[in-house]
């Protein structure tokens, strides 16, 4: 123990002059009787001629205060010594899907990083938000991003950690300089799909491992496997597919609905009755009274031919707008845009996507679009007169550039709700040695103690346990 001001105890000189004050009043009290009779009898008892002390219960009051009062001035400190306590802050990458409230292997984790760090406390840090944790120790959540955004996200908001642990679904460069990097399980999980892909009528389901998925209203029609992982292929059959695995919640595929199609004008020919039923075999589509695709018909979204007036082309060149969605894949020179002897009047309500231009200047247009992409209109018809593998190329992406989306991609099948899958790195996670180390200091701090409250409440109640007796 030590004192902040030893100059205080010069008040102790105050017990000196209070006992000598005291001193001053002892000594033999006078009384006044009306006769000696009595006197004589008290000189006669032995016990008379002794004088006893006198305990003056103010008197030590008082000096009590003072002696207390004078110690507290001085500010005694008591010096002591502790360990604080160590937080290690614990990363764990997400098996599930991020907005998943639920987490595979999570108790266990828990387990596995109270175990490497004995006696800290933890803190637990997720991309996302878990209902029910389960782990020993405070959660708090990161924002939902790839690995290296929350690893970032987690050594930011872990600063004040002493240490930190990261539990992680295969390695990453960064990690181990951050703390102790554990593999997130300690052995690969079997049949987890973390990719869903839809073509056609074909479902093609990405997961790890062998364990193959129960599917309902799809049939087998072939399987791949390479690196850990397996691609299987189904045929869909029923109107609805029902996909459970292990790790996720069932996945339900239904039909898309068909969009409404009317047919008019020269899509009535030959060659383009079969040009169509080549292309939309497969596609999405049925008569309807009220079609939201028309072709040479109307509708609210349309192709329309032959609507060009008759115009020399001789010597006439023929400009493509760059990067559009019509020309995706086509072999532009496999087409005769100049065939049908047609062009379209320039206007403001139309996009040119194809133009006529002889020595520099814009003669007309041969194709062109609404504003609002949804009427693509030709001058001509380059369907009936150009190679039947080119033309069916066209067609598939007119019909795209009015639909937002080409019949031959078009998907038979949508999931019904959220689809919620976890990546790739979370399906084929797997042990490795872990790496980095959970090294905390030892950081043995001094705290002072300081009494001068205490002794100042103790003298107060002594000063008011005298001010009492003088009352």
């Amino acid at each position: 123990m030590s004192l902040l001001q030893p100059l205080a105890l010069l008040l102790l000189a105050a017990l000196g002059v209070l006992g000598w004050l005291a001193f001053l009043q002892r000594g033999a009290i006078r009384q006044d009787v009306g006769t000696l009779f009595i006197w004589r009898r008290v000189a006669a008892l032995p016990q008379a001629r002794r004088r006893k002390p006198r305990v003056d219960t103010l008197l030590w009051l008082v000096g009590g205060a003072l002696l207390v009062a004078a110690v507290g001035a001085a500010r005694p400190v008591q010096a002591l010594e502790f360990a604080p306590e160590v937080v290690v802050a614990v990363y764990i990458e997400r098996l599930s899907a991020p907005h998943s409230a639920t987490e595979p292997l999570l108790a266990e984790a828990g387990a596995r990083a109270e175990a490497a760090a004995p006696g800290a406390r933890l803190e637990f840090y997720f991309g996302g938000r878990l209902h029910e944790p389960r782990l020993p120790g405070v959660v708090r959540e990161l924002a939902p991003g790839d690995i290296q955004e929350e690893l970032a996200q987690f050594q930011q908001r872990s600063a004040g950690a002493q240490a930190r642990m990261l539990l992680l679904c295969e390695p990453v460069a960064a990690a181990s300089a951050m703390g102790l990097v554990l593999p997130r399980v300690t052995a690969q999980r079997q049949g987890v799909p973390y990719r869903l892909e839809v073509r056609g009528r074909k479902v093609l389901l990405h997961s790890s491992g062998m364990a193959p998925p129960s599917v309902e209203g799809a049939s087998l029609a072939g399987a791949r496997f390479s690196g850990g992982n397996a691609v299987r292929e189904y045929d869909a059959r029923e109107s609805e597919v029902r996909i459970a695995a292990l790790g996720i919640a069932p996945l339900v595929l239904r039909e898309t609905p068909r969009r409404g199609l009317a047919v008019g004008g020269q899509w009535k020919s030959d060659v383009h009755r079969a040009l169509l039923e080549a292309l939309l075999v497969n596609a999405r589509f049925e008569r309807s009274a009220r079609p939201e695709l028309g072709l040479d018909t109307e509708a609210p979204r349309r192709l329309e031919l032959l609507r060009g007036e008759r115009a020399d082309l001789s010597g006439v060149e023929v400009s493509f707008r760059a990067g559009h969605a019509l020309f995706e894949e086509l072999p532009l020179s496999s087409l005769d845009w100049l065939s049908g002897g047609r062009l379209l009047e320039p206007s403001e309500e139309r996009v040119a996507l194809v133009s006529a231009l002889r020595g520099g200047q814009r003669l007309g247009d041969l194709v062109a679009v609404s504003l609002d992409q949804r009427v693509l209109t030709f001058a001509a018809d380059p369907f009936a007169d150009s190679h039947p593998a080119a033309a069916a190329l066209l067609l598939d992406n007119a019909l795209g550039v009015v639909l937002g989306e080409r019949p031959s991609r078009q998907a038979h099948y949508a999931p019904v709700g959220e689809l919620r899958l976890p990546s790739e790195r979370a399906a084929l996670a797997a042990p490795f040695e872990p790496g980095g180390n959970l090294a905390v200091e030892e950081n043995t701090q001094r705290r002072s103690l300081e009494l001068t409250s205490w002794l100042a409440l103790t003298a107060m109640l002594a000063a008011l346990g005298a001010a009492w007796l003088t009352r």
